[in-house]
Protein backbone atom coordinates (compact mmCIF):
# COMPACT_ATOMS: atom_id res chain seq x y z
CA UNK A 1 0.00 0.00 0.00
CA UNK A 2 1.34 3.50 -1.12
CA UNK A 3 1.12 5.84 1.70
CA UNK A 4 0.70 9.21 1.41
CA UNK A 5 2.94 12.08 3.22
CA UNK A 6 2.21 15.70 3.12
CA UNK A 7 5.58 17.26 2.96
CA UNK A 8 6.26 19.79 5.43
CA UNK A 9 2.35 20.79 6.52
CA UNK A 10 3.07 19.73 10.00
CA UNK A 11 5.97 22.68 10.18
CA UNK A 12 2.97 24.87 10.52
CA UNK A 13 -0.63 24.39 12.56
CA UNK A 14 -3.03 25.96 10.10
CA UNK A 15 -1.97 23.31 7.74
CA UNK A 16 -2.48 19.81 9.94
CA UNK A 17 -5.97 19.79 9.61
CA UNK A 18 -6.02 20.06 6.21
CA UNK A 19 -3.01 18.06 5.25
CA UNK A 20 -4.27 15.32 7.76
CA UNK A 21 -7.96 15.23 5.58
CA UNK A 22 -5.85 13.90 2.26
CA UNK A 23 -2.79 12.69 3.33
CA UNK A 24 -1.77 9.31 5.91
CA UNK A 25 1.29 10.69 7.37
CA UNK A 26 2.73 14.34 8.55
CA UNK A 27 6.26 14.87 8.03
CA UNK A 28 7.83 17.83 10.19
CA UNK A 29 11.03 19.68 10.48
CA UNK A 30 12.35 19.43 13.99
CA UNK A 31 15.20 21.34 15.56
CA UNK A 32 16.84 21.61 18.52
CA UNK A 33 17.78 24.94 19.37
CA UNK A 34 18.21 25.76 22.79
CA UNK A 35 16.70 23.10 24.61
CA UNK A 36 13.61 23.55 22.85
CA UNK A 37 12.41 21.47 19.76
CA UNK A 38 11.58 23.90 17.34
CA UNK A 39 9.16 22.70 14.41
CA UNK A 40 10.51 24.57 11.08
CA UNK A 41 12.14 23.82 7.98
CA UNK A 42 14.08 27.17 7.53
CA UNK A 43 17.65 27.86 9.37
CA UNK A 44 19.02 29.92 11.86
CA UNK A 45 22.10 32.24 11.95
CA UNK A 46 23.66 31.65 14.81
CA UNK A 47 23.82 33.70 17.31
CA UNK A 48 21.59 36.30 16.35
CA UNK A 49 18.44 33.96 15.99
CA UNK A 50 17.49 35.20 12.07
CA UNK A 51 15.97 32.97 10.18
CA UNK A 52 16.22 32.07 6.57
CA UNK A 53 15.15 30.08 3.90
CA UNK A 54 16.71 29.18 0.08
CA UNK A 55 14.97 31.30 -1.98
CA UNK A 56 13.32 33.45 0.16
CA UNK A 57 15.85 35.12 2.15
CA UNK A 58 15.44 36.47 5.77
CA UNK A 59 12.54 35.44 7.32
CA UNK A 60 10.16 37.72 9.01
CA UNK A 61 11.15 38.24 12.82
CA UNK A 62 8.52 35.33 14.00
CA UNK A 63 9.08 32.33 16.74
CA UNK A 64 8.69 28.57 14.86
CA UNK A 65 5.94 26.82 16.42
CA UNK A 66 7.15 24.22 19.33
CA UNK A 67 6.97 20.70 18.42
CA UNK A 68 4.15 20.53 21.29
CA UNK A 69 2.35 22.92 20.09
CA UNK A 70 2.24 20.94 16.66
CA UNK A 71 1.16 17.66 18.65
CA UNK A 72 -1.50 19.47 19.73
CA UNK A 73 -3.74 19.86 16.99
CA UNK A 74 -2.42 16.58 15.20
CA UNK A 75 -5.27 13.80 15.80
CA UNK A 76 -4.40 11.29 17.62
CA UNK A 77 -4.17 8.49 15.18
CA UNK A 78 -1.68 10.48 12.71
CA UNK A 79 1.37 9.23 11.56
CA UNK A 80 4.26 11.82 12.62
Amino acid sequence: MTELVAHRAGNEPERVVPAVAVADAIELDLHLLRGRLDVRHSKVIWPLRVYWERGQGLLPDQRPPAFDEIVAVVPADTHL
